[in-house]
């Protein structure tokens, strides 16, 4: 599973996220919704 190694940009956005006041729970659907709206350099 190529997005395991990828995780860490991704992981760091969704931080960044949970900070709203929504949220956004981790999940595989999440990593894989934010790899196809964002590279993980960008992610980062």
């Amino acid at each position: 599973m190529a997005h395991n190694t990828s995780k860490s940009g991704y992981k760091k956005l969704e931080e960044r996220l949970n900070k709203f006041p929504q949220g956004v729970p981790p999940s595989e659907t999440l990593y894989k919704i934010l790899s196809i709206m964002f590279s993980e350099e960008e992610a980062r």
